[in-house]
């Protein structure tokens, strides 16, 4: 709302108690809360690739997804205009990752004899940008199908996790576009927060549920920014 120069609606799905974030998010006039029943934590994680389901959003163009770990330091109205322009789901790729591929799909990619790049994407799914709801169906449809063959083999296992099936399902279906995004993002923060670059996006990402270690930080951050 700060920095965005959009005027962006704000919806969250949640499965906190509504009037509690409705108080805590009452600094925000134009949002839309969407209560959510999780039975599981890999329930949890797979619900991102349920919103395709939710009409409400059907009307919205475009779409920013974003885990809570998320905070905007910089203009995001040229990635809104890409967005809308481009027909592919805007990734964003996490660097520095390699030999780390049970992340991002590896166990799938490596085996599957139908696919001719067995390269690693490493896309981070904590983050993702399309231009309407309709474009992601089919992709977020198959993400949901691996997720869930995944979780019947392996149970609460990584490799069932819903990184590493978004991961394999983008490589199946294609249609992503891996740069539009990532000129928007930076990933990580070790506290020197003058070498971050406000390209719009920081992402203090690393870690399922492991929120109480990046609380401390991201509120150092948005304090910094309040003052730079």
């Amino acid at each position: 709302m700060k920095r965005s120069n959009v005027n962006f609606t704000f919806i969250i799905i949640t499965d906190l108690d509504i009037d509690d974030v409705m108080e805590a998010t009452s600094f925000i006039i134009k949002k839309k809360i969407i209560p959510a029943h999780f039975l599981s934590k890999m329930e949890y994680l797979y619900a991102r690739f349920t919103i395709t389901r939710f009409d409400k959003l059907s009307s919205y163009q475009p779409v920013i997804y974003s885990d809570i770990d998320v905070i905007c330091n910089a203009s995001l109205k040229s990635l809104v205009e890409t967005a809308l322009l481009n027909e592919n789901i805007l990734v964003n790729t996490e660097q520095g990752k390699e030999g780390q591929d049970i992340w991002f799909g590896g166990e799938f990619i490596s085996t599957d004899p139908y696919l001719e790049d067995r390269q690693a994407l490493s896309v981070n799914s904590g983050l993702f940008c399309f231009n309407n709801i309709r474009s992601v169906i089919p992709l977020f449809q198959t993400t949901l199908r691996i997720c869930h063959a995944a979780y019947t083999k392996w149970g609460h296992d990584l490799k069932a996790y819903d990184q590493p099936c978004f991961n394999y399902a983008l490589k199946k279906m294609g249609r992503f576009d891996l740069t539009a995004l990532s000129a928007y993002v930076v990933n990580f923060s070790d506290g020197n927060f003058d070498a971050m670059e406000a390209r719009g996006l920081a992402h203090f990402c690393g870690g399922v549920g492991v929120f109480s270690s990046k609380y401390k930080l991201m509120s150092e951050y948005a304090k910094y920014l309040e003052i730079s």
